[in-house]
Formats: C-alpha cells, structure tokens, sequence
C-alpha cells in the first residue's frame, strides 16, 4: 500500500493525516493520472507514469528535476541570468576563452559547436572572423596582405614566404608578422 496525497505536495498540500490516503500502487498510479488529466501538471504525469512502470524510477528522477529547474527558471529569471553568467564565468576560467558566433556568447568554442550543430573547427573559424570584426565567413576578407604582399590566403602567403602554414600562424600569433585582411 501506498499513501496519497489528496491534494499533491506539489500543489500545496500537506502531510497532514487529513490529506492522506492508502491506496495500492496501481490505484495510486490511476490517481495521478486523473489529476495530470485533470489539472496538466507535469509532478502528476511523471508520478504516473513511474508508478504505472511506463518509465523507470531514476528516468522518473531525471526528467522531474529537469522540469523542476525549468520552472525554476521560469519563475525567477533575473536569479537564473546572475547564476548562468556566474556559472559561465567559472567555466571561462576553467576551460578557456567565451565564443561570440552570431551575437550570442557561449563559454567555449566546444560548447558554441554544440549549440550551433556544427564542429568545434568551424566553430573555432567562424569565432576567429567575428573577433576580426566581420559578422561571419561570408562577410571575411577575401585576400591577406603580409609585409606589402597581396595572398588569396593564409596558406597561398606560407608557400610564397617560403614557410609552413603552422610557422606562418605561429608568427602572427606571437605579432612577429602582421596581416591586413583585405
């Protein structure tokens, strides 16, 4: 046997034995179900449909604390927006350098790349053009200037300084060379 509450916890009720009542588990289960049905609230379908074996205890677990946090979230968003900038400091220290891709900041390149659906070196380019000052590839330049010398590119630049592509970038990197992008 289980014990009911008549009017869920969720929704103000009490443990007062006033508001309890035993009922088996499948009479328990039904019982959440009349009251997601009748009410919509998400603590009533997830009661039922654990107790109904539709989902497991700890699948049960994981999508009510989802659900609570959005609520959460919803019901306190200037505190959420503190916490996520806090938490996003955090993990800029930890991980690395925040990625601005299309006007939105995410904590690091892996995360932008998550979050956009696309891999960590695209992710990685498109952040490289927007720190440049251009609003993404489509609007990059399309040639490079180094000491003087116009290149379609970084790579075409290496072969006519007659240097690895990795030496040039280390080089720019370190201020050694300087690029105009044109």
């Amino acid at each position: 046997m289980h014990w009911h509450h008549i009017v869920p916890r969720h929704a103000g009720g009490s443990d007062d034995p006033s508001n309890l009542v035993q009922l088996t588990i499948p009479e328990h289960a039904e019982a959440h179900h009349k009251l997601y049905e009748e009410y919509g609230r998400w603590e009533d379908r997830i009661a039922w449909q654990m107790l109904s074996g539709r989902v497991l205890p700890e699948e049960a677990r994981l999508e009510a604390a989802k659900l609570g946090y959005q609520d959460w979230i919803t019901n306190n968003p200037d505190l959420h927006q503190a916490k996520a900038k806090q938490h996003a400091a955090f993990l800029t220290e930890k991980y690395g350098k925040e990625t601005t891709i299309g006007g939105v900041t995410y904590v690091s390149r892996g995360a932008a790349a998550r979050a956009l659906g696309i891999t960590e070196t695209q992710a990685r380019r498109e952040a490289q053009y927007v720190e440049r000052g251009y609003p993404s590839q489509e609007g990059a330049p399309k040639r490079v200037k180094i000491n003087e010398q116009l290149f379609a590119s970084l790579k075409e630049a290496a072969v006519g300084l007659e240097m690895g592509y990795s030496t040039l970038r280390k080089h720019i990197r370190a201020g050694k060379i300087t690029v105009q992008y044109i």
